[in-house]
């Protein structure tokens, strides 16, 4: 539904079209009659993660393969984020924090030797699934190198030293490139980029979801915690910013941690329409960008399907 439905809209929600639900774990020969509203599938995502906090409360974690509570509680602050419900986004980004809220400190991280995303990193909660970027792309350095807009958002703000320019970008000639997963067909990494919990993403919802709700004490302290820690220690400036400032800062912040993993297109996706960045990209000398309506964000459903199922 973030692919073939309309952004999530407390409006319209209920009449955008979304997606086929299909409820029954046995194959069936019939065509699907419609397209479920955006709101219907939400909901029922919704009542799917409640069934599993209720199964997975007192349950050990075996395994970071395995989903447990908190990766139950960080989906649901994920899902109530994209719904605008600040509330509830909050009440479960709390919940994560409150039962795992040790994050990585790249003061003392060891970059030269190890890679930031891995199973044995004290922020990971779940990895489903194979690193995405080193199995869709050819492994030549070209197919790394990082957009100008993500690069300058890791320059200085103020005084602050931003360690993650060094620990999740690594420079090739003249470009920089992701060092969050380890390039090449043959280098794999222990977990996922595109499908991985972490403890961090628990921190910026909430306080995304606090700024929005104009607890803007709560969004700061998140904030801070996790700057802290990918903040070079000497010299650090903690953030002391307001309103439509701070919340679009927070939103940088996303950017600027959460690269790499699958976020931003979905980010992008449900801001509202006056603070979308303008997407710009130059390709065989003509410039291409992304802006107004954003009707690009959503994609057609494919014409095999369509043709397969006109109902669609």
């Amino acid at each position: 539904v973030n692919l073939y439905g309309k952004p999530y809209s407390k409006s319209t929600a209920s009449s955008d079209p979304g997606v086929p639900l299909k409820l029954t774990d046995y194959v069936e020969d019939v065509k699907f009659n419609q397209r479920n509203s955006v709101e219907s599938v939400y909901r029922q995502v919704i009542a799917d993660l409640e069934i599993a906090e209720t199964c997975l409360e007192g349950i050990p974690t075996k395994s970071i393969y395995r989903a447990d509570i908190s990766a139950t509680n960080l989906l649901q602050s994920r899902v109530y984020l994209y719904m605008q419900d600040y509330k509830n986004a909050r009440i479960y980004a709390q919940k994560v924090i409150d039962r795992k809220s040790d994050l990585v400190n790249l003061n003392t991280f060891n970059s030269t030797d190890n890679y930031f995303l891995s199973s044995k990193s004290v922020e990971t909660i779940f990895s489903m699934g194979s690193n995405v970027i080193p199995n869709t792309v050819t492994g030549y350095t070209r197919d790394f190198i990082i957009s100008e807009e993500l690069y300058k958002e890791f320059e200085p703000y103020k005084e602050n030293e931003d360690l993650r320019q060094t620990v999740f970008l690594e420079r090739k000639g003249g470009n920089y490139i992701s060092r969050k997963v380890k390039p090449g067909r043959t280098g794999r990494i222990d977990v996922s980029d595109n499908f991985l919990f972490r403890t961090s993403e628990a921190y910026l919802n909430l306080a995304e979801a606090a700024a929005c709700g104009g607890d803007e004490a709560t969004a700061l302290t998140a904030l801070n915690t996790l700057r802290e820690k990918r903040m070079k220690r000497e010299g650090y400036v903690k953030i002391a910013l307001s309103g439509n400032e701070l919340i679009t800062f927070i939103r940088n912040e996303r950017f600027r941690e959460l690269c790499f993993e699958g976020h931003r297109w979905f980010d992008i996706r449900r801001m509202e329409k006056d603070k979308r960045p303008i997407l710009t990209r130059e390709y065989e000398g003509q410039t291409y960008h992304i802006e107004d309506n954003y009707p690009e964000l959503t994609i057609k459903i494919p014409d095999e399907a369509r043709e397969a199922n006109p109902y669609l």
